[in-house]
């Protein structure tokens, strides 16, 4: 008995299943490249996956696999390399192990070897706090929208397999978004106001620039991509009937400094589809029409109607505060605002990550200052002058 206990100790701190947790690693990761990771996909889009793959989807739900780096079976391995790096260090400290890679240090590299196994096991814990209780999320607000913090409300959202509910108080509402253009092309300064209300906290008109987060109530708030949402009207005359008010946040695309603005209404009362294109400001020379700035002045939406063959069916343009029929439909150009999206995330176990690497760099000093030192000294002794007799 006392035989198999020392085999599993020997087993627990050994090369072998640190290769073998590696390999899983691996896997793991190839794992997240096949299955669509709630990080970088809406739910929609997983939702339209797993109907074109039952049989992964159920695989990948049963193991939390669409969101592989906040599974079980991830954490199961950072916590088995914590054992294998602490067996592997209680046994080289207590010299159980005689091996040439477990011989007596002097006390300075004792101490730095140390230091840097408890420095990776401090760096896994952090990892694994923040994999099992730490939360990311995604939201898009228009200007004077409010944001309930309710996961239903949230574009893109990943959460640790052991993480509560987040406060359900929290209210953020977009303000203001504030653009300086470079030649009324580039933008060289983005703000974005917001304010802020939980249970316990109000803040009202924070300013917050792009990848500058700014923290409320623990949580990190990043400004992330700025955009036009379009106040859409969409009316039925034959049965008098409102179909659609809202604003519609078209997606934002770079093509060097040039930017355009579009996207395509995912309506199911519509026969085909509808793909808006906005021009913030223009000139038309004759049936081409030419954008003439980033900024809101005289602007319009370039509509495009296309079949299930994605044939064109009919085109034109809806006028700013106007309208025209697409198909059966009446179209209403009413509202222009700016949209942006914002990173939201909840990182429990960053502190405990970054004390964890320092202490590695601290290790590591005192693990090779004896070689530097003696480094230091051959080259001193190289560079002293020959003395005559």
């Amino acid at each position: 008995m006392k035989n198999m206990f020392i085999k599993i100790i020997y087993w627990a701190g050994s090369l072998r299943l640190a290769l073998v947790l590696v390999i899983v690693l691996i896997l793991l990761s190839f794992t997240a490249l096949v299955i669509p990771q709630q990080s970088e996909f809406s739910s929609v889009d997983i939702e339209l996956w797993s109907d074109q793959n039952t049989g992964f989807a159920s695989f990948a739900g049963a193991f939390g696999f669409f969101s592989v780096f906040r599974s079980i079976p991830f954490l199961i391995v950072i916590i088995l390399f914590a054992v294998n790096i602490l067996t592997c260090t209680i046994l080289h400290l207590s010299g159980i192990k005689e091996s040439s890679n477990y011989k007596r240090k002097s006390g300075i590299r004792t101490i730095g070897f140390f230091l840097l196994h408890i420095a990776l096991i401090g760096i896994l814990a952090g990892g694994f706090i923040t994999t099992g209780l730490g939360k990311n999320g995604s939201i898009i607000l228009t200007e004077g929208q409010i944001f309930v913090n309710n996961k239903e409300n949230y574009i893109k959202l990943t959460k640790g397999s052991f993480s509560s509910e987040w406060n359900k108080d929290l209210r953020v509402r977009l303000s203001k978004v504030k653009i300086e253009y470079e030649n009324n092309v580039i933008p060289v300064k983005v703000l974005t106001t917001l304010d802020f209300k939980s249970k316990s906290e109000e803040k009202s008109g924070i300013d917050i620039e792009i990848n500058k987060p700014y923290s409320f109530d623990g949580l990190d708030f990043t400004q992330d991509e700025i955009g036009f949402s379009p106040r859409i009207i969409i009316k039925d005359p034959l049965k008098k009937k409102l179909m659609l008010n809202s604003f519609v946040a078209l997606k934002t695309f770079r093509e060097g400094e040039n930017w355009q603005y579009r996207d395509f209404l995912p309506l199911p009362f519509l026969k085909n589809k509808v793909i808006l294109t906005l021009f913030p400001d223009h000139n038309k020379d004759g049936n081409a029409i030419k954008k003439t700035s980033e900024l809101a002045g005289d602007p319009i939406i370039l509509f495009e109607e296309r079949d299930g063959k994605d044939e064109l069916v009919s085109s034109g343009i809806i006028p700013f505060r106007g309208s025209i029929k697409i198909g059966e439909y009446l179209f209403e150009f009413a509202e222009l605002r700016y949209w942006a999206s914002f990173r939201i995330v909840d990182d429990p176990g960053y502190i405990v990550f970054w004390i964890a690497v320092w202490m590695a760099v601290l290790s590591l000093i005192l693990r090779y200052s004896e070689d530097l030192i003696i480094l230091f000294k051959k080259d001193s002794n190289s560079t002293d002058p020959v003395r005559g007799g």
